[in-house]
């Protein structure tokens, strides 16, 4: 392990008014289902100290850090900070694809404002040095090991040389070695001139810190020096001092207050208050954010040879499966329903192809998105850097998918449906941001992902707008398959007003989706300022976007499965019956008891020539009709024909077995349609009615 170089040894204690750095007074925080976070909490930290909180689990610890980092919003009280403040998570907010140079050349970017990159460069170089971390420059984030990796946060955030450092957990999951490592880091960056505020349970930082802060309940349980406190709890265990707090944190934030130093310390000091560093613009964040978007998919090659796999193999499927010349017109200009199944299929494809490649971006990121928030990232830039990124990666994906799928068709705008092709895969992008921004995790995000596509399916046909379903056809205008099939329908065959209305209702929606995408981030970087630091659409409520994302995977099932059924069945009325088949009936003989004679059918039609059987032939005279009938003799029995047939003239107890007429099977009848081909036909109903 590397040793920390240190700085001399300073006073721990507070120097002078002028000194303080961090001043709380009386903040107060409550969740948003009315929880109460902070009670009234005040406290004062100096330039050049290391400040440790404590307290027992729900204490609100992890609240106070987000307070003086701004990230919490207080009901009362108020933070006052000089300088500069960063705050360095528990989790470590990294792509593990890239390496630690390239990370902190990103977070260099985004921290430090008007820097050539010659200076953001040295600016690096000279953090690496200072944690030790030179040596490990080129090695990749996730081939680090847990105490590397907590210094390679540190870095990243010491990159844009805050006054005050905020650390949620430092220590946690180290072991011996590493934990001391790290607080040793802490202790040279205090002497350096830094104050240092760190949230922690280890026993070894109660020990090392300069002032102590024991939370309980939210509220102030002892604020002073390690001495002071054991003295002050009369426990030399801090476990002990941990249970004491649980068990009753009423009565030791009342026992505090009356403690001689809580005037002291609860007092307002004197901060010079210095204006904050200019954050790094939207434009040089995007392009920056773009770079680094390039970087993590070049670093997952396993990802990136299966994003270069997906297209060819979907539109050699599509190429081979799809019936062949299905979007060649007829002679009188018409289209037959295999082109609306032809162009369903594509759509489809372009669809799963542009939302299954965005449908987790966002959601396995919150965490960076949240580490970054203290930099003044951009919402918008991040989305758009996001949005151009993955749409250039679907637009190449389904315009391959495109040009592959209709090899066979032999369409007459191939060129226009492989452009619309791409496009459907660009809106689809938007909507897979959309979903991924609002989703919770990657698995509640991937659950999304067949629920969108069937809603898709559903919502795009000709038969969902044959249905008599409240709302259904309001919510065929956010469908973009729907949009993408009539552009392709148009351009095949109809006016070009239909198309250019199409594309514009794509292009609408995806804005809608970009819009929506920044909503949510702008959420996700101020979560108690209502997204109103970064974005806000002027007296537009987009209330159904705070659904959970669980909700709208039920609501979308629910539409689906409604829409289904009732639509069949106004398909099922208003279509005719079709005429049946005839079958060959029974071959086992039929057996009855002849008691009455049996007349001769007059003859309307050519009588046709029963088949050879083992036995001599019986050829049945032609019967014309006459008052006497023919008598048949019983011995063997007669071959009835389609014209008529001959029974016995007088009654007789003998049973009489007469064989079943056989069916005769035109020469001209349908064969009988493959498995393949009633597949495609059932799709008829899904797709639009391609026309003159």
């Amino acid at each position: 392990m590397p040793e920390i170089a240190l700085a001399g040894d300073a006073d721990a204690s507070i120097r002078s008014r002028d000194a303080v750095v961090v001043d709380v007074h009386g903040v107060t925080a409550y969740a948003p289902n009315g929880t109460r976070l902070l009670d009234d909490v005040s406290f004062r930290a100096a330039r050049g100290e290391v400040l440790t909180v404590v307290g027992p689990t729900g204490a609100g610890k992890t609240s106070l850090a987000r307070a003086i980092t701004g990230s919490l919003a207080a009901q009362s009280g108020d933070v006052r900070l000089s300088g500069s403040v960063a705050f360095v998570p528990q989790v470590d907010a990294f792509h593990a694809g890239l390496t630690l140079r390239q990370a902190l050349d990103f977070a260099a970017g985004l921290r430090i404002a008007d820097a050539s990159a010659d200076a953001r460069a040295d600016r690096v170089d000279a953090v690496l040095d200072e944690l030790g971390l030179a040596t490990h420059a080129r090695t990749k984030i996730g081939d680090l090991s847990g105490g590397q990796r907590k210094r390679a946060s540190i870095a990243a955030q010491l990159l844009g040389d805050p006054d005050v450092l905020v650390l949620d957990e430092p220590t946690a999951g180290l072991d011996p070695g590493y934990e001391k490592v790290v607080l040793d880091t802490l202790r040279a960056l205090a002497r350096s001139g830094r104050t240092i505020i760190a949230v922690t349970h280890s026993v070894d930082a109660l020990h090392s810190a300069d002032r102590v802060l024991y939370l309980a309940g939210g509220g102030v349980a002892f604020f002073g020096t390690p001495k002071e406190a054991t003295r002050y709890f009369g426990k030399a265990d801090a476990a002990d001092v941990f249970l004491a707090l649980e068990s009753a944190p009423d009565l030791w934030q009342q026992k505090f207050r009356n403690h001689r130093n809580a005037k002291l310390h609860a007092s307002a000091a004197t901060i010079d208050d210095t204006a904050p560093r200019a954050a790094v613009g939207a434009v040089s964040q995007f392009a920056l954010l773009v770079r680094r978007q390039v970087d993590v998919l070049r670093a997952d090659s396993r990802h990136l040879v299966l994003l270069a796999l997906q297209a060819p193999l979907v539109g050699a499927l599509l190429w081979a499966v799809l019936p062949g010349n299905g979007l060649v017109p007829n002679a009188d200009g018409s289209y037959s329903s295999k082109a609306g199944v032809v162009l369903l299929f594509i759509v489809l494809s372009a669809t799963w192809l542009g939302v299954s490649n965005s449908i987790r971006e966002v959601v396995r990121e919150r965490k960076i998105l949240q580490w970054e928030a203290g930099s003044g990232l951009s919402a918008r830039a991040y989305v758009a850097s996001k949005f151009v990124t993955l749409s250039v990666i679907a637009a190449l994906q389904c315009g391959l998918v495109g040009f592959l799928a209709t090899g066979r068709q032999h369409p007459n705008h191939r060129i226009e449906l492989v452009l619309l092709t791409a496009v459907a895969g660009v809106v689809a992008t938007a909507l897979g941001l959309s979903l991924s921004a609002w989703s919770k995790s990657t698995e509640r995000a991937g659950a999304l992902l067949p629920v969108t596509l069937v809603a898709q399916l559903v919502l795009a046909g000709e038969w969902a707008a044959r249905a008599h379903v409240p709302l259904l056809h309001q919510a065929r205008w956010l469908v973009s398959t729907r949009w993408a099939l009539e552009a392709m329908a148009a351009t095949l065959n109809g006016p070009t007003s239909e198309r250019t209305h199409a594309v514009v209702a794509l292009c609408a929606l995806s804005a809608f989706g970009v819009i929506v995408t920044v909503r949510a981030v702008s959420r996700t970087l101020h979560p108690d300022a209502g997204a109103a630091h970064d974005f806000r659409v002027p007296r537009l409520r987009l209330g159904f976007a705070a659904v959970p994302a669980t909700g709208i995977a039920v609501a979308l099932s629910l539409t689906s499965a409604g829409a289904g059924v009732l639509a069949l069945g106004h398909l099922h009325h208003g279509t005719t019956t079709p005429t049946p088949r005839s079958t060959p009936l029974a071959a086992a003989p039929l057996t009855t008891d002849v008691t009455t004679p049996a007349v001769a059918t007059p003859v309307t039609t050519p009588p046709v020539t029963a088949p050879a059987v083992t036995t001599p032939p019986v050829i049945t005279p032609r019967v014309v009709a006459t008052p006497a009938p023919q008598e048949t003799p019983t011995t063997e029995a007669p071959v009835a024909s389609d014209a008529q047939i001959v029974t016995p003239e007088t009654p007789t107890t003998t049973p009489t077995v007469l064989p079943q007429p056989p069916t005769v099977t035109p020469t001209n009848a349908t064969p009988t349609p493959s498995p393949m081909s009633n597949f495609f036909k059932l799709f008829t109903f899904f797709t639009p009615k391609v026309g003159k």
